[in-house]
């Protein structure tokens, strides 16, 4: 083999991992773009004024939310169900008064297994009448919630209070 052929082939063999070089960080960038088209994001929304009281959660993100665990903690009690939330937050309340407590609300669990579509917003307590509104602002605004969930792409976050934190 001559000189130049072993240039030659030099060239090439350089010129070839350059190539699969380039074409492995296109794939990286790829990849990377992909997860970040369907990639979810939470929010806890709080509205509340003399007469209501709404506790919502919001998915602002570009891709479904599969929630995994769902957590509502009020001192040292935890709940997974709002609605047994809400009705412990009434049993407080009666003990608290003296009176049976009878609460209007509407709500909407989010359990593990549930699915928040992008821009999906979900009211998951919303006080009808006086008595849950006062539940809402003494008991609900003061509850730690947390909420885990992941994209589809099995990247997972969790969603305490405000915060969101991505889990390994």
């Amino acid at each position: 083999m001559t000189t130049s052929e072993k240039i030659l082939t030099f060239v090439a063999l350089f010129i070839s991992c350059l190539a699969l070089i380039v074409s492995m960080v296109q794939t990286n960038i790829l990849q990377k773009q992909s997860y970040a088209a369907v990639w979810p994001s939470l929010s806890n929304g709080q509205g509340q004024g003399p007469d209501y009281f709404i506790y919502s959660v919001k998915n602002n993100g570009v891709g479904p939310a599969l929630i995994s665990e769902v957590t509502y903690t009020y001192r040292d009690t935890t709940f997974h169900y709002v609605n047994k939330l809400i009705h412990y937050f009434g049993d407080l309340e009666a003990a608290e008064t003296g009176h049976p407590v009878v609460l209007n609300f509407q709500y909407s669990n989010i359990a593990k297994g549930d699915v928040l579509s992008d821009s999906q917003k979900i009211e998951v307590y919303k006080a009808n009448d006086s008595l849950s509104v006062l539940i809402g602002k003494k008991y609900l605004s003061k509850t730690s919630k947390e909420l885990k969930y992941c994209s589809i792409y099995d990247h997972c976050w969790e969603l305490k209070d405000d915060e969101i934190k991505e889990l390994q």
